[in-house]
């Protein structure tokens, strides 16, 4: 939690590296990777076509931007960007303008970058990039693609990570918990005699604690030992937990 509100805190202020992190580690979520991928590849799947202006010769550029527009803009790629823009609420992608060798035509082929490196000082309300030749390298026009889905005013307020990482976060500690209790199964409490000597005590609780579902042993005269397990309904609580952050995660990112 602490975390999470660091990162909600950085955002706020321009500074989208410990947000993109935190997308990054959910999007190894199976629910998070598995609805950003419906919404996504449906938006691609989609229809492609490119209106025509007004201007003389526009019909000709329609269909020539079309022909040429997932020549340097590649389905992975824009699957890349779109996934940061649902998510963080900003894509980022370098532009490397090339001469297509078929029609000759200089294309701006896209190179999506990660958004950790990507920040916007709202003093002098522009964006800036980090690069390894300049922490500070600004934006320029027809040198990066800056895709922001929900607006160009602090469009990270708008992604969807703000709205799925409590649920993000329940089910990560549900998860963990729920396959420690199947690991354990239950705990072994040992209780030593009165006189029983405080390195054979250590020794026994590091014995304890280091134990395996099926190893046995035997205890030193005037030692026992019992076993404490769970109540057998605790296994629900996880389950719930785990159910409820799971519908939480679809309906921010599919609406259902």
């Amino acid at each position: 939690p602490a975390d999470l509100a660091y990162a909600t805190r950085a955002a706020m202020g321009g500074e989208l590296l410990p947000a993109a992190d935190l997308v990054v580690a959910m999007l190894a979520d199976d629910r998070v990777a598995a609805t950003v991928g419906v919404r996504v590849r449906a938006l691609l799947g989609l229809p492609f076509h490119v209106e025509a202006p007004e201007d003389p010769g526009g019909e000709a550029l329609a269909r020539a931007l079309e022909e040429d527009f997932f020549r340097f803009a590649p389905e992975d790629a824009l699957y890349q960007v779109v996934v940061w823009g649902l998510l963080l609420g900003v894509g980022l992608a370098r532009l490397d303008w090339q001469e297509d060798e078929k029609t000759g035509r200089l294309l701006p082929h896209l190179e999506p970058w990660h958004p950790r490196n990507l920040f916007y000082d709202p003093q002098e309300e522009r964006w800036y990039v980090r690069t390894r030749e300049n922490p500070h390298h600004p934006l320029r026009e027809g040198a990066w693609w800056l895709y922001t889905p929900y607006g160009p005013r602090r469009p990270w307020e708008m992604g969807v990570w703000r709205a799925i990482a409590l649920p993000w976060l329940v089910k990560l500690d549900a998860t963990r918990y729920w396959a420690r209790d199947n690991e354990v199964g239950s705990i072994r409490v040992a209780k030593a005699g009165e006189m029983s000597a405080a390195e054979e005590r250590e020794a026994l609780a590091r014995l304890l604690a280091d134990m395996g579902a099926d190893t046995g042993l035997v205890l030193p005269p005037g030692y026992e030992m019992d076993i404490l397990s769970p109540s057998g309904e605790v296994w629900r609580g996880r389950e719930a937990a785990i159910a409820w952050a799971d519908r939480a995660i679809a309906v921010a990112i599919l609406g259902q």
